[in-house]
């Protein structure tokens, strides 16, 4: 009796779940296992707003394993393994990450977690190879090089970056990041040069420029970082209105004052890259008010 009452239950869970299967078309099962991957998508994300990185790991792994092509799984299981230290497992997680996507941040991905799980040889044989095979993508030596920066490869950092520079034949190319590297060592003239350099090809960014050059004066790096912007403006063969007007605010910083209203004289006539139309007399107007201020 008891056989037949299970054989009973048995076929009775077998009809109901061909029953829910043909009730549902293959686009609604589709969404249905879309809504459960947002939930434990959600719960990931919010585990890892309170900081409980092992608990959004799982739920990442999870994720992962479901669709190791999607960018924001891979990335979110990536980053709570990094923050756990874990990684051998994350050496692992790469390397079936490049089964599917095999790119240029999967690559250098995968050297990083070899490098911080003490494998440098292999690391920098996976970098090098890297190099070597999108020798003409620029995103390659970026990607590197940001690797070898999590790393404290700062030297090698900047070789790649350099060496990037020469084989796409591109001067310019980098200039934000190595500055930012100069800045950290405290290497203020090469700091400014990049960012000089990066002007020079976006003039428009002139207010990030200057802002990044007047973040480094200290009590003693304002002679240094002056005598960059003054260089810089000698090599011109007309200086243009932004290179004038961070030497003016240079001076200014220095409290050097009646030389910063010989350069805002010199202001008069010219134009910003990014102004049709600049009223006369506006800079010594400008000027005056700011030494009002002061």
């Amino acid at each position: 009796m008891k056989h037949y009452i299970k054989k009973i239950l048995f076929s009775t869970s077998a009809l109901c779940s061909m029953f829910m299967l043909f009730c549902f078309s293959p686009s609604e099962a589709a969404a249905q296992d879309r809504n459960v991957l947002n939930r434990i998508y959600k719960t990931a994300t919010d585990y890892e707003r309170l900081g409980r990185y092992e608990q959004a790991a799982e739920h990442y792994v999870k994720l992962f394993r479901a669709m190791p092509a999607s960018a924001s799984y891979y990335n979110g299981l990536k980053r709570n393994l990094q923050r756990l230290g874990r990684y051998d497992e994350l050496v692992e997680v790469v390397r079936q990450r490049l089964n599917v996507v095999d790119d240029i941040v999967g690559r250098a991905d995968l050297g990083d977690a070899l490098y911080h799980s003490g494998q440098q040889e292999e690391a920098r044989e996976v970098w090098d190879a890297l190099l070597q095979q999108y020798r003409g993508s620029s995103g390659a030596y970026s990607q590197v090089a940001a690797a070898m920066l999590r790393n404290n490869l700062t030297e090698e950092a900047v070789a790649v970056y350099q060496q990037g520079r020469v084989i796409l034949q591109n001067n310019i190319l980098f200039a934000i990041e190595l500055a930012n590297v100069y800045s950290a060592r405290l290497q203020y003239d090469r700091a400014v040069q990049e960012f000089l350099h990066y002007l020079d090809r976006n003039p428009k960014q002139l207010r990030y420029t200057q802002e990044r050059i007047l973040s480094l004066f200290n009590e003693d790096s304002g002679p240094v970082i002056l005598a960059e912007v003054e260089k810089y403006i000698q090599q011109s063969e007309a200086p243009s209105f932004e290179l004038l007007q961070i030497k003016a605010n240079c001076l200014k910083k220095m409290g050097r004052f009646e030389q910063a209203l010989l350069v805002h004289a010199q202001l008069e006539g010219l134009k910003p890259a990014h102004s049709k139309n600049v009223p006369s007399g506006r800079e010594l107007f400008n000027f005056a008010n700011e030494m009002q201020r002061a």
